[in-house]
């Protein structure tokens, strides 16, 4: 492990707590690098009301309820491939976990975005 420097928005909570990196907060910050990508929102963002708000505090519920296409970036128009954006959008969430140890690997990250098996969620 080595020391860790970075975005607050992007590390995983137990880098916070405790200062060290591991493979496991680098598959968290992948996952919050999804996230971003797919909904086109920044890791914390400042709410209306001033309050800020977590990226993962705001996917969770929608996931949830599976409101999915609220999570995708309005800009995309509908336009892409609803399979292939479920499988990111869920990759990206059990990447950010909060318990570190089910996270995935990041070899299990890509064989899933790969799509080699494409029924599997992790």
């Amino acid at each position: 492990m080595t020391s860790v420097k970075g975005m607050v928005g992007y590390l995983a909570p137990e880098c916070n707590t405790l200062g060290k990196a591991s493979e496991r907060c680098d598959v968290y910050s992948f996952g919050i690098l999804l996230l971003e990508l797919v909904s086109g929102k920044r890791p914390i963002e400042r709410e209306a009301n001033g309050v800020k708000r977590n990226i993962v505090d705001w996917v969770i519920p929608l996931l949830a309820d599976a409101k999915v296409e609220e999570i995708v970036d309005p800009r995309l128009e509908g336009k892409y491939d609803e399979e292939e954006m479920m499988r990111v959008v869920h990759v990206a969430t059990t990447c950010v976990q909060k318990d570190p140890e089910k996270r995935p690997t990041m070899l299990e990250v890509v064989t899933i975005l790969k799509g080699i098996n494409k029924d599997q969620y992790i």
